[in-house]
């Protein structure tokens, strides 16, 4: 039994022993298999701007509007197009009564005539006067002078007679009926160049009366040529006035408000329609102080118009540059096509408009591990070979991108692929061949 039981017991110890070497070889296997090498991809941490979309509600409105008035006072005959209707440049808005000022063009013209007749009245005297001047003026500087003339030669030549007669008569020459012919000759030439002389003077009166007839007929041409120009003026006020009783429109567009109907009476310069032109509208937006000069002009713009339930896309078109007093905001107008006239004026939008903002670290969604204790990053370490798993707090998710706000920094290698198999330290091999970030 002793043999036995010694017999037994070295055979149990040869067993035992083939055991321990046996799973002593298993484990060396095991521990070498995990510790095998894997492969990874990997790229490099870099901060990038992030556009942050600013969301903003604004009103519909014309890119262009026009009031319409009247130039004068007057009754509305009637005004045509109702609102939302659409005009094309020239259709008629609306009229006025015209009785009133077809009544004032008719005694215009009524005056223009008696002034022209009055200016042909005038032209005539003034012409029947210049007759007059013309003649008195040649009598002055032509047929006066030449009679003078012809007279006092004429009594230049009887005094030489007279004196050689007179002498032959004291010398008992001449006979006394000689010397008394020649005498009367001679108070009769004195006589005749006296009333030469005196015709003159009466010449000269009257050319200096028949100039200042033509004066005054010229004066008067002038008087009532101002009257037939006011005559005239006051008739195209009266046509102008006719055809101002007629709004038409400037431009195509659709009627925005009707303020007036028919028989209402309305003073000059207000209001009786407003049209817009719609063919492309404004998004009115207010923005704050904060974000103003984040936008420029010609940024564009995802439009939505709530009473079309559609989206179109719009282009900062001004900017203002005074905030408004009670909303603190500045108004920015963002311009969008409208051909068919859907979107209309008053219409509710949001407009979405992006915006530079922080520059942030982002890392593929995928690198980030997340488990029950929180979320990680594997970095890889090139002097190494090796990874480390990083704790890091994540921010928001942006298209394929997640932001890390804290845990990894600029610089840092993290991997990419093949991170779900690592633990902390592991060595591996990068695939890309490199740590810039892809």
């Amino acid at each position: 039994m002793k043999c036995l039981k010694k017999g037994c017991f070295k055979s149990i110890t040869a067993l035992l022993t083939v055991c321990i070497f046996v799973f002593t070889g298993c484990a060396k296997e095991e521990e070498t298999q995990e510790q095998a090498v894997r492969t990874v991809k990997t790229e490099t941490v870099n901060m990038e701007g992030v556009l942050n979309t600013l969301s903003l509600s604004g009103n519909v409105t014309p890119v262009e509007t026009v009031n319409l008035s009247f130039k004068l006072d007057g009754v509305i005959d009637k005004v045509i197009p109702d609102e939302g209707s659409f005009v094309n440049k020239g259709d008629i808005v609306a009229n006025l009564k015209t009785d009133d000022y077809a009544l004032q063009k008719k005694a215009a013209e009524a005056d223009k005539y008696s002034a022209q007749a009055g200016v042909s009245a005038a032209e005539s005297q003034y012409e029947a006067a210049m007759a007059e001047y013309e003649a008195a003026k040649y009598q002055v500087e032509t047929e006066i002078p030449s009679k003078i003339a012809q007279a006092k030669a004429q009594l230049e030549l009887t005094q030489t007679n007279y004196e050689r007669v007179e002498t032959l008569y004291n010398s008992g020459i001449a006979t006394k009926s000689q010397f008394d012919e020649i005498s009367a000759k001679l108070t009769a030439d004195k006589e005749t160049y006296q009333q030469a002389l005196d015709a003159k003077g009466i010449a000269e009166g009257k050319l200096d009366a028949s100039l200042k007839k033509v004066e005054a007929y010229g004066a008067q041409i002038s008087a009532s040529t101002a009257l037939a120009d006011k005559a005239q003026a006051a008739v195209d006020k009266s046509v102008n006035d006719l055809g101002d009783t007629t709004i038409y429109s400037p431009m195509n567009g659709v009627v925005l408000k009707k303020l007036f109907s028919s028989g209402e009476t309305v003073a000059a310069g207000y209001p009786v329609a407003v049209i817009g032109n719609i063919n492309s509208v404004y998004i009115e937006v207010g923005v704050s102080d904060k974000y103003i000069n984040s936008i420029s002009q010609g940024q564009t713009a995802k439009i939505y118009v709530y009473g079309t339930n559609k989206e179109y896309t719009g282009t900062v078109a001004e900017i203002g540059s005074l905030a408004d007093s009670t909303t603190r905001t500045f108004t920015v107008k963002i311009l969008v096509d409208n051909p068919n006239g859907e979107i209309r004026p008053g219409m509710v939008a949001k407009a979405d408009i992006n915006i530079s903002g922080e520059n942030v670290c982002l890392v593929p969604v995928n690198t980030v591990i997340q488990l029950s204790s929180g979320s990680f990053i594997f970095t890889y370490d090139e002097n190494t070979k090796t990874v480390s798993k990083k704790p890091v707090t994540t921010g928001d998710i942006i298209g394929d991108n997640i932001q890390i706000i804290e845990g990894i920094s600029t610089g840092d290698v993290i991997v990419t692929e093949g991170q779900f198999l690592l633990r902390d330290g592991d060595s591996v091999t990068v695939e890309n061949g490199n740590t810039e970030g892809a």
